[in-house]
């Protein structure tokens, strides 16, 4: 594999729910120290390409976004160079066992977050709009179950 598609592999494990979206996939790689600037359609390509490790789930905008489009002509090229919408990148590899009781019920949360994404129907942008604001609704939630583990003695 190349350093993208292996920094992506990482990042996303280190990720409190194992997705993120794709912008800041790509700004946590340009800290890492990789080149990503004008790459951005070739590493969501990649990604892609490794079903076993990733699932690319695309951010469809809303219901109105093709009706806001039909009139304005500089949207309809920005959407056809790539740059509306955001993409979310999910780990598929299912995290580690956990230790303790909180970590194997933050872990569960994940599971059950990698399992319902990897079955989404990406089709359908109601499914994808509930996954990622579970996704965003459970990294609150873990990050409380994690500190209130770390502060009991």
């Amino acid at each position: 594999m190349d350093p993208w598609t292996d920094g992506a592999q990482k990042i996303l494990e280190r990720s409190p729910m194992r997705a993120t979206s794709f912008s800041q996939l790509l700004a946590v790689l340009e800290e890492e120290g990789l080149e990503v600037r004008g790459r951005e359609a070739w590493i969501l390509r990649r990604l892609s390409e490794h079903p076993e490790l990733f699932r690319v789930l695309p951010d469809h905008g809303g219901p109105f976004r093709h009706w806001l489009m039909a009139g304005n002509q500089e949207w309809a090229q920005a959407e056809s160079r790539g740059r509306i919408g955001n993409p979310w990148v999910l780990a598929c590899p299912a995290p580690p066992p956990g230790f303790g009781a909180g970590e194997r019920t933050v872990r569960r949360i994940q599971e059950g977050l990698r399992a319902w994404g990897c079955c989404l129907d990406e089709g359908s942008p109601r499914a994808v709009a509930r996954w990622v604001r579970a996704n965003r609704e459970a990294e609150g939630s873990c990050a409380l179950i994690l500190t209130a583990g770390a502060e009991r003695p």
